[in-house]
């Protein structure tokens, strides 16, 4: 069973967590919130940060990455460092991203590619139609069957 947790959602910020229920692991998507907001609201929502086993980026704009640096210094002192899995178009037009490609693990993201398994779950990704370098949504799978699509900024769908 899944569980999602939107952390924040607006021009602010955006983040969520997709939660296996049956184990308490699960990927973030997006980071666009501060280290305390990100922490205080995982809180709220009854998630550990530390289980966080993956990050998927959407696209490059600062209210979906603008606090990914810092939220990933604050998991590593928590013992956690996630893989970030991210468009290679997305890296070269965000300053954000393009500070952290040397800190932690990344790999490319791309429509069509074979699932991202972390947290033991399957996340599948696809392309959505935004003004960015190249904007991706998700359908991520439990080992139960169950089931859930992430797409934000959305303009054609």
């Amino acid at each position: 069973m899944l569980k999602l947790h939107v952390l924040a959602s607006g021009s602010k910020g955006n983040a969520a967590i997709v939660e296996n229920a049956a184990t308490g692991a699960g990927m973030l998507i997006d980071c666009g919130i501060c280290k305390r907001d990100f922490l205080e609201r995982c809180d709220e929502a009854g998630f550990d940060p530390a289980r966080i086993d993956a990050m998927l980026i959407t696209h490059e704009h600062g209210d979906h990455t603008k606090g990914l640096g810092v939220v990933l210094r604050g998991l590593a002192k928590l013992g956690c460092a996630p893989t970030v899995y991210v468009n290679q178009a997305c890296i070269d037009a965000s300053s954000a991203l393009q500070k952290v490609a040397g800190d932690c693990a990344i790999l490319p993201l791309s429509s069509g590619q074979r699932a991202i398994e972390a947290a033991g779950l399957r996340a599948f990704p696809f392309a959505t139609s935004h003004d960015a370098a190249a904007s991706f949504g998700f359908r991520i799978e439990a080992p139960d069957g169950d089931a859930l699509g992430y797409i934000t900024d959305s303009g054609i769908v």
